[in-house]
């Protein structure tokens, strides 16, 4: 008669079969620990300072050289948004979406000048020197604009003080304009 040999692994040995498929419990693990950390790092970007961050370059007029003299970076919100859009100083514009896709197209007179005019408002130095606290808006548009070497980020959250209105406008017209 053959003997039949069967060895039993012991309870606890991780190496143990259960009814799950081996590894699943590590995937779940590891599936649970990049949302935590997404859901963390975007609770801490809409936490971080509004702030401004001066670029030191000079010049208000945008007109000459080359290279986008306006850029425009919008993100956040529930669906995620990336968009960036450039701008020339002659009204050139390049729009880029979070998947890569770019349009491009050009400017009217009209909204060229009145890009210039909103980029030579005073406030806009003011307003890029000083910080904003956190935003009280979970998911709303964070926008990054820099115009004539000027930077400033700030969240779009109505519920905020001391809203960049300056900063606003030239972004409600790019927004406008191009993004739609």
């Amino acid at each position: 008669m053959a003997s039949t040999r069967t060895t039993r692994r012991p309870q606890g040995n991780p190496g143990a079969r259960s009814g799950r498929p081996r590894g699943m419990t590590r995937r779940w693990g590891l599936l649970v620990a990049i949302i935590t950390v997404g859901v963390l790092a975007g609770a801490c970007a809409q936490a971080q300072p509004g702030g401004t961050v001066p670029t030191g370059a000079t010049g208000t007029g945008g007109t000459g050289g080359t290279g986008p003299w306006l850029t425009l970076l919008r993100t956040g919100g529930l669906a995620g948004v990336h968009d960036q859009v450039t701008v020339d100083a002659s009204g050139h514009w390049t729009a880029t979406d979070k998947a890569g896709r770019s349009r491009t197209g050009q400017l009217d007179q009209s909204t060229v000048d009145g890009l210039r005019a909103l980029a030579a408002d005073p406030r806009l130095a003011a307003q890029a020197s000083r910080s904003a606290g956190p935003s009280r808006c979970q998911d709303a548009f964070t926008y990054t604009l820099t115009v004539s070497g000027r930077r400033l980020s700030y969240v779009d959250c109505p519920a905020d003080p001391d809203q960049p209105d300056a900063w606003k406008a030239v972004v409600d017209l790019v927004a406008r304009s191009v993004l739609g």
